[in-house]
């Protein structure tokens, strides 16, 4: 998104001030609000270019508040997207996130991205609805993390379509919270790009090759 050297700072509600994305996660307490640690941090203009460009622009998944939000924060990243005519997707997260999304719903989210970018000129949200395996549930409670409850009806007050669709798969990765593999949910990469395509068909029937 930029080239400049900037640092991702996070206001607590409590009203710690936290600076740099690995700490932000470990301190605690609910996110108020992202900024950078410098004002005014300039895009890359091929990123401005590109967006302009685009017939398709997808927001997620990943990290909300220190992955996706950031991007937001640097200076014409979100007027670009806004003014964009390209078709727009968010892409709901799975689980919740330790540290940054504890508890958060689907409306969570999209109050929270809400604050950094209009979701109004969005067209979908997109959400998994299919069941996380029992055994992975217990795993991933103990690690404070539960699946993103969908509490989103239609219509909602950003007017954003909502698409339900069976999107998991199990992989088996390097758990940061314990340092040791285990089973981990993710996107299954070809139903998600499935579901992209079928919502914006004119855009991506010419490339697509099942």
């Amino acid at each position: 998104a930029t080239l400049e050297h900037a640092e991702l700072v996070a206001e607590i509600d409590d009203g710690r001030i936290i600076q740099g994305e690995s700490q932000i996660p470990r301190v605690g307490g609910r996110i108020r609000r992202m900024q950078l640690s410098q004002t005014c941090v300039p895009a890359y203009p091929k990123v401005l270019e590109e967006i302009g460009q685009a017939d398709a622009i997808i927001l997620g998944p990943g990290s909300l508040f220190t992955s996706i939000i950031p991007n937001l924060l640097v200076a014409g990243i979100r007027e670009a997207i806004e003014r964009s005519h390209a078709k727009k997707f968010y892409i709901m997260n799975l689980m919740t996130q330790p540290g940054e999304t504890d508890s958060f719903t689907a409306k969570d989210h999209l109050k929270a991205l809400n604050e950094y970018i209009d979701l109004r000129l969005f067209d979908f949200v997109v959400l998994n609805k299919q069941p996380v395996p029992a055994a992975l549930l217990a795993q991933y409670a103990r690690e404070g993390s539960n699946p993103v409850e969908d509490n989103l009806g239609e219509p909602n007050e950003w007017g954003i379509k909502v698409i339900r669709e069976d999107l998991l798969e199990i992989v088996t990765l390097l758990r940061w919270q314990s340092d040791q593999q285990a089973p981990t949910v993710k996107h299954n990469p070809r139903q998600l790009a499935r579901v992209i395509q079928k919502y914006a068909p004119d855009i991506f029937q010419p490339f697509v090759r099942w």
